[in-house]
């Protein structure tokens, strides 16, 4: 379990290295989303539009709804479902590539539903900081990051709160303080730990070099 949960971390953060890192990568992850979605509203015009992105996913996926709602007129209704989303700290550990999700959905708002979902075990993304008109966010109950795509109860609540299908019955509701995941809430210290170790490794090497050159 510990070296599944470590391997899923480690995934995530090389992922989010390539994005963050790669502007090429970024970009046509982003433009290709929404060409599919432009695609898609001209094939069926009047019909509901879901777009769904999980974990990083859901970093491209809310930044595609936002420059498709920048460019294009809105004639359907539009969903966006994030699943486990970082965005609530990636936005601040890369301010300048990453948009927060208040600015997101203050962009989208009317013309987009956001609904954000977690289960109560995921370490990636949970409670997001949204403009509460038009988003509804929830925990859909137990589970970790990874295997959304293959858990009926997340899809059963997508169905309900993006298309009004079926039937789901909604948790309690949360407390006061919306609930952080703990890369998010350990943010700080995970940087600090992250730079400390670079300034080791840089040290060491610099030791290293310092001794070989004297014995030459």
């Amino acid at each position: 379990m510990v070296a599944t949960l470590f391997s899923g971390l480690v995934d995530f953060g090389l992922d989010v290295f390539d994005y963050a890192n790669t502007e090429k990568t970024r970009a046509s992850l982003v433009s290709r989303t929404v060409d599919a979605m432009v695609w898609l509203r001209s094939q069926a015009p009047s019909a509901p539009l879901v777009i769904v992105g999980h974990s990083l996913g859901s970093v491209i996926a809310s930044h595609a709804v936002n420059s498709m709602c920048l460019s294009e007129e809105m004639t359907s209704e539009i969903s966006l479902v994030t699943l486990g989303s970082p965005l609530n700290y990636l936005c601040r550990v890369f301010p300048k590539i990453i948009k927060s999700p208040r600015e997101i959905s203050l962009a989208i708002h009317p013309n987009v539903r956001w609904v954000n979902l977690w289960r109560d075990a995921d370490l990636i993304g949970k409670h997001l900081d949204l403009e509460p008109r038009a988003t509804v966010q929830f925990c859909v109950g137990k589970g970790g990051h990874s295997n959304y795509w293959s858990d009926g109860v997340v899809w059963r609540a997508v169905a309900f709160e993006s298309l009004g299908l079926g039937t789901y019955k909604k948790p309690l509701a949360p407390g006061t303080r919306p609930e952080r995941s703990v890369v998010e809430a350990w943010l700080g210290t995970l940087l600090f730990a992250a730079i400390s170790l670079l300034s080791i490794i840089g040290m060491l090497g610099f030791w290293y070099l310092f001794h070989y050159l004297v014995k030459l």
